[in-house]
């Protein structure tokens, strides 16, 4: 029991942390950067004189800028060096906010009502033409917000799980089966948009599938007898499959069943 009051202590301590980080980002760090960024903008705008070309070399600066901060996020996590990954989100973020700001003040300067930009031109082009460009630029937004969430939510779970052994077995078994539960949640409750949450269907079986293949190969090495049979395993992913396809169909039939229901009621009320 007491375990369980130092798990429950351990949620409210990241709870409280999470909203302390949010509260200094953004009523501290994020106005600072901002009006850092106005500063150095409009001490910057005085030097420009072609607006429009400005804007395109920001616009290539930008995009060699995001090159280079890719490669380093790469580098850096292959050499696996959390001080570097912290620093390089750092500078760029800075960088970004005070790009934004630049763009900003050149753009209200334009005497043109747009700015035609290379890049939304390109990215309007293979967005139109392209399915799967398409459907990952929908996933993007709430659909990523909340992913990355879940994932953190299920992680903080797992470390309290592992680190506080002691607790009641039921706790241990709320917290597996929260995994699926949450899984069903951001594919139904995170927004309501048919197009989206059809792209989160398809996406949550495409997990689904990987960790079929994933638990087929290893039961295979397990009737070739090359591994031991992982029991712990074998009940979360038997978990994660059973109960996520269960709520999904428990779902999608009653949201078909609410969808007839209604169109039924509409032709009797127009006869």
């Amino acid at each position: 029991m007491s375990d369980l009051v130092a798990f429950c202590l351990y949620l409210i301590f990241i709870g409280v942390s999470i909203t302390l980080s949010y509260f200094i980002l953004n009523k501290i760090i994020f106005p600072f950067l901002e009006w850092m960024g106005n500063k150095l903008s409009l001490f910057l705008i005085k030097k420009v004189s072609n607006y429009q070309k400005a804007l395109l070399v920001i616009e290539g600066f930008f995009i060699v800028l995001t090159l280079i901060y890719l490669g380093a996020m790469v580098y850096t996590l292959v050499i696996k060096n959390n001080i570097l990954i912290t620093i390089a989100m750092l500078v760029y973020s800075v960088i970004i906010v005070i790009i934004s700001s630049f763009v900003t003040e050149l753009k209200s300067k334009l005497k043109e009502p747009k700015y035609k930009s290379l890049l939304n031109d390109l990215i309007y082009k293979i967005n139109k033409e392209n399915y799967f460009i398409n459907r990952i630029t929908l996933l993007l937004g709430k659909t990523a917000i909340g992913f990355m969430v879940l994932i953190l939510v299920i992680y903080i779970l797992f470390i309290g799980l592992i680190t506080f052994k002691g607790m009641p077995y039921q706790a241990g078994y709320l917290i597996l089966i929260f995994v699926p539960v949450g899984l069903a949640a951001w594919v139904y409750l995170i927004s309501f948009d048919k197009t989206s949450q059809n792209l989160r269907r398809i996406l949550a079986y495409f997990i689904l599938l990987i960790l079929s293949f994933n638990k087929s190969y290893q039961d295979f090495q397990v009737l070739l007898e090359i591994e031991n049979k992982n029991d712990v395993n074998d009940y979360f992913i038997f978990l994660i499959l059973t109960i996520f396809i269960a709520i999904d169909r428990l779902a999608k039939g009653m949201a078909d069943d609410y969808k007839e229901y209604k169109e039924s009621r509409t032709k009797i009320e127009s006869h």
